[in-house]
């Protein structure tokens, strides 16, 4: 059974980011596969009355995603959440509007038309250009 489980991410994260100062956003947004399972999902939506992400793992029904301190920043936990499964963020915006939004600080996403993030893999790219890279000067 999947579940989402709200994140308090380190004070320091938070303080960086609300002086704008963080250096490493990529580290704190976004998907994330944690060492013990599941993935950790942040976006930052300042205005937001509420976040929710939506997926493959949770037949696109939404876990819920908490705020973290005043930041902006919402995140939660996903038990059921694996690498390469598709996502998006779904939110509640403070005109009362219900938006679908890809992540913007996905490390993979679908191929256009589909338009979904794809939760990453730890799998380094190969590349295939050997040949090309020895017979160059």
């Amino acid at each position: 059974m999947a579940y989402a489980r709200g994140v308090v991410l380190s004070d320091l994260d938070l303080y960086l980011f609300g002086e704008g100062s963080h250096r490493r956003l990529w580290t704190l947004l976004g998907a994330h596969p944690m060492p013990s399972g599941g993935v950790r999902f942040a976006v930052w939506a300042p205005n937001a009355k509420a976040v929710e992400v939506l997926g493959d793992w949770n037949d696109w029904g939404g876990d819920t995603l908490y705020p973290q301190g005043s930041s902006g920043i919402w995140a939660a936990e996903c038990a059921g959440a694996h690498p390469g499964q598709r996502y998006k963020f779904g939110v509640l915006t403070a005109t009362g509007a219900y938006v679908m939004k890809a992540d913007p600080m996905a490390q993979q996403s679908e191929c256009p038309p589909s338009n979904a993030s794809v939760v990453p893999t730890d799998q380094p790219y190969e590349w295939g250009d050997d040949e090309w890279m020895s017979a160059r000067s």
